[in-house]
C-alpha cells in the first residue's frame, strides 16, 4: 500500500496517479474504514481521464463509501455514470437508487429501480435487491405485494414470504395470505417465521395441518407439543398412508428427543410398516436401528441396518446403514460377524469405500488375511483419492502417508485446448463464451464479494460450455475460489467423479496461487507445497478475503491470537488483522503453524486435528490413539467438523498431485 500511495503523488503521469490513489483506496477499504479512503476515491475519479473506466470505477466505489453517511453526495456522485452504459451499469444504478432512498428520495429511486430491472438479465442479486426497495417504496398494499411476489419467487426464503403474506392480507387477498404461510410451515419448518405463520393462521381462524404444526414444534425443540400434537393426529380417520407416515415419524423423533428409547422404536417401527410409498419409511428404518444402537444391543441394531440395506426401500442413508451393519458388531469385538455381514450385503457395498475399508479392518483382526486383502482392494478402486481408499492403499502397500517437502514448482496454468478437448469427448462439440458478467470490474475494484456471487448467480443455470466460460471468467478476474466452485458444478452436472478427470480439468477444480509464496513457505516448513494447497483449498478456497464468525481470517483461516503467537515465535514481528488478509503473510503464517503441529504429532493427521480444532484436542485424540491409520483416529474423533476435515485433506492433497504432479 506504501508503493501505492508514494505513486499517488509523484508519479508524473495523471492517469498513473489516479490509479495508483485507487489502488490505495481499495487496500485501506479493505483493512477498515478510513477517513482517507473518500478523498482517495475522489482524487482518482478527478485525476483519471473523463469518462473513462479508471474514472468510472473509482467514482462507483465513492458512492458506495459516501453512501452509508452521506446519501445526498453518493447521488450526486453516481447520478452521471448512472446515465452512461458499461459492464458496471447495473451496480452503478442499484448505487445511484441505493443513494436516493437512504436520501428520502423514493420516486426519484422507484424510477432508477425500475430502470435495473429492465435491463436484459440484470444480475439476480441486484434484482433481489430491487424487488425488496422496490416493495419498501410501493404506497399501496397491492404494489407492495406485486414487488414481493416478483422477489419470492427469485429467493423462496421465509422471511420474503412473510412479508408478503403480510402485504397480500393488508390487501384483501386471503388465498395468498394462507398460500404463503403454508409454505413457510412446510418448506421451512425450523425458521423462525415458521413459528410466526402458525399463530397467524390461527389468529386469521385458517385451517392448519396438525402434523405440519407438530413438525414446526419439533424443529423448535418444543418436543412435548410435538408429541401432543402427533399422538392424535397419527390415528386420525381419513389420512393418507403417507400422512400416517410422516406423523408416526416424528411422533417416534418426539419420543427420542425426550430420551423415551423403547417408544421412539415401536413408534419408527410402526411408521415403517403403514405400506406408505414415502421416503419417510426408509428414514423410520434407519432410525429404529440408530436408536437401537444406543441401547447395547450391537446385534439386532446391525441386523435392522442390514435389513435395510438388503430389503429396503433405499433412500438417503442406505450407505451409512451399510456401514454400520459391521461396524457395531466389530466395536462389539465381533470381527468375524462384522466381515460376515458385510460379505452378505454383496453388491451395496461396491460403492462404499468407508465400509470396505472397515470390513477390511476387521478381516486383518479375525486372522482373514485374504478377505482383509480383497476388502482392501475394493475400497482402493472405488475411491482412489477418497480418504478410505487411500487408507485402504496404504493397508495394502504399507507406504506412509508422506507430505513433506518435495521440490516441486507446481505450474498453475490451465491448457484450455485439452479443457475443450475434454469437455467435447463428454458433452459434444461447443465453445467457451466470453465474458458474462461484470466479475472482472467489479474484482478491480476491490469488490471480490460481488464478483463471486456475480458469476454464481450466473452459473445456476448455465450449461456445461457457458459454466467454462464463466470459470475461465473467474480465473482472469483472480477468482480462484469461484472458479473451484464452478468447476466442482460442472463435474457434478455431468455426472462425474474427480477419479474420472484428467490434470489439466482437475486444475480448474484445485486450482493454485501464489505459487512462489506457497513453494517459499513449504520448504521453510518441512511441508510438500501440495499438501499445503490442499489445505488453503479446504480453509478459503483461496479466497484471501475468507473470514469466519469464529474471527478466522485470510487464505489459511487464523485467528488473531494463534497468528500473533505463531508470528512471535517464528521472529516475524507484530501482525495485525488487516495482516491475515495479506495472501503471502498469511500462508507463511499458516505454513509455521501446521509445521509446527507436524513436528509436534509426527503426522499429518493429528497435525490437521490441531490445525482445526486446536493442539489441546489433538493431544486428548494422540492419547487414546493406536497412531497406526488415520481412519480409526478419524473414527474416534467426538468433532465431526475436524474428521471431515482431515479427510478432506487427505483427498484434496491426492487430487492436488494428480492434478500438478507430471507423470
Amino acid at each position: 500500500m506504501g508503493l501505492y500511495a508514494v505513486r499517488a503523488v509523484t508519479a508524473p503521469e495523471a492517469v498513473v496517479r489516479a490509479q495508483a490513489a485507487l489502488n490505495t483506496a481499495i487496500l485501506l477499504r479493505r483493512a477498515s474504514p478510513d477517513a482517507q479512503v473518500a478523498a482517495l476515491l475522489q482524487f482518482a475519479a478527478g485525476s483519471a481521464p473523463a469518462q473513462s473506466p479508471l474514472a468510472t470505477s473509482a467514482t462507483y466505489l465513492l458512492g458506495r463509501e459516501l453512501a452509508p453517511h452521506d446519501p445526498g453526495a453518493a447521488a450526486k456522485a453516481l447520478k452521471p455514470l448512472a446515465q452512461r452504459d458499461g459492464p458496471l451499469h447495473p451496480y452503478i444504478l442499484a448505487a445511484y437508487a441505493s443513494a436516493l432512498d437512504a436520501g428520502g428520495h423514493a420516486s426519484a429511486a422507484t424510477d432508477q429501480w425500475k430502470k435495473l430491472i429492465a435491463l436484459d438479465a440484470p444480475p439476480q442479486a441486484l434484482r433481489e435487491q430491487a424487488y425488496r426497495a422496490l416493495a419498501g417504496d410501493a404506497r399501496g398494499a397491492k404494489d407492495r405485494a406485486a414487488w414481493l411476489t416478483k422477489l419470492v419467487q427469485l429467493t423462496a426464503a421465509p422471511g420474503d414470504r412473510f412479508l408478503l403474506a403480510q402485504a397480500a392480507k393488508d390487501a384483501g387477498d386471503r388465498a395468498t395470505f394462507q398460500a404463503q404461510l403454508e409454505a413457510i410451515i412446510t418448506g421451512a419448518p425450523g425458521a423462525h417465521e415458521a413459528v410466526l405463520a402458525v399463530q397467524a393462521l390461527k389468529t386469521a381462524g385458517l385451517p392448519l395441518d396438525a402434523g405440519d404444526e407438530a413438525l414446526v414444534d419439533y424443529r423448535h425443540s418444543d418436543f412435548t407439543a410435538a408429541e401432543q400434537l402427533l399422538t392424535s393426529a397419527a390415528a386420525a380417520p381419513g389420512i393418507t398412508p403417507a400422512q400416517r407416515t410422516f406423523r408416526l415419524y416424528y411422533l417416534a423423533a418426539s419420543y427420542e428427543a425426550q430420551g423415551q428409547k423403547a417408544r421412539a422404536i415401536d413408534t419408527y417401527d410402526k411408521a415403517a410398516a403403514t405400506g406408505a410409498d414415502s421416503p419417510f419409511v426408509h428414514r423410520a428404518r434407519y432410525w429404529a436401528a440408530e436408536v437401537m444402537a444406543t441401547t447395547g444391543d450391537a446385534k439386532d441394531a446391525s441386523a435392522r441396518y442390514a435389513a435395510l440395506v438388503k430389503d429396503g426401500p433405499a433412500g438417503e442413508f442406505t450407505a451409512e446403514a451399510a456401514f454400520q451393519a459391521g461396524y457395531l458388531l466389530l466395536q462389539a469385538g465381533d470381527s468375524a460377524g462384522a466381515v460376515a455381514t458385510w460379505q452378505s450385503l454383496g453388491p451395496a457395498l461396491s460403492s462404499n469405500p468407508r465400509a470396505l475399508y472397515w470390513e477390511g479392518r476387521a478381516a486383518t483382526t479375525a486372522g482373514m488375511s485374504a478377505a482383509a486383502a480383497s476388502a482392501f482392494q475394493a475400497a482402493a478402486k472405488a475411491a482412489p483419492s477418497g480418504f478410505y481408499g487411500i487408507e485402504a492403499s496404504a493397508a495394502l502397500t504399507g507406504a506412509a502417508f508422506d507430505v513433506s517437502f518435495h521440490d516441486l514448482r507446481p505450474d498453475p496454468t490451465i491448457d484450455w485446448d485439452s479443457v475443450k478437448t475434454w469437455l467435447t469427448k463428454v458433452k459434444g462439440p461447443g465453445a467457451i463464451p466470453g465474458p458474462a458478467t461484470a466479475a472482472a470490474e467489479l474484482a478491480a475494484v476491490g469488490l471480490r464479494a460481488d464478483a463471486r456471487q456475480a458469476l454464481i448467480d450466473q452459473g445456476t443455470a448455465a450449461d456445461p460450455w457457458a459454466l467454462l466460460g464463466l470459470i475461465r471468467e473467474a480465473r482472469a478476474a483472480g477468482l480462484y475460489d469461484a472458479s473451484g466452485t464452478l468447476a466442482s458444478k460442472l463435474v457434478s452436472s455431468l455426472g462425474l467423479t474427480d477419479d474420472d478427470l484428467p490434470p489439466a480439468v482437475l486444475r480448474l477444480e484445485f486450482p493454485l496461487n501464489y505459487v512462489e509464496s506457497l513453494v517459499r513457505a513449504a520448504s521453510a516448513n518441512n511441508i510438500d507445497p501440495l499438501f499445503l494447497a490442499a489445505t488453503i483449498y479446504q480453509e478459503s478456497a483461496w479466497d484471501p478475503e475468507a473470514g469466519s464468525s469464529a474471527g478466522a481470517m485470510g487464505l489459511m483461516q487464523l485467528i488473531e491470537p494463534t497468528a500473533a503467537s505463531v508470528a512471535q515465535d517464528h521472529g516475524l514481528g507484530s501482525v495485525s488483522v488487516a495482516d491475515l488478509f495479506q495472501p503471502d503473510l498469511s500462508i507463511e503464517l499458516g505454513a509455521s503453524f501446521l509445521g509446527d503441529q507436524l513436528k509436534t504429532f509426527g503426522g499429518p493427521a493429528l497435525a490437521l486435528a490441531a490445525y482445526n480444532a486446536g493442539p489441546g484436542n489433538a493431544a486428548r485424540w494422540q492419547a487414546g490413539w493406536d497412531g497406526v491409520d488415520a481412519a480409526t483416529l478419524v473414527a474416534e474423533m467426538d468433532f465431526s467438523e475436524t474428521a471431515t476435515y482431515v479427510e478432506n485433506i487427505y483427498a484434496w492433497y491426492v487430487l492436488y498431485r494428480a492434478a500438478y504432479v507430471p507423470g
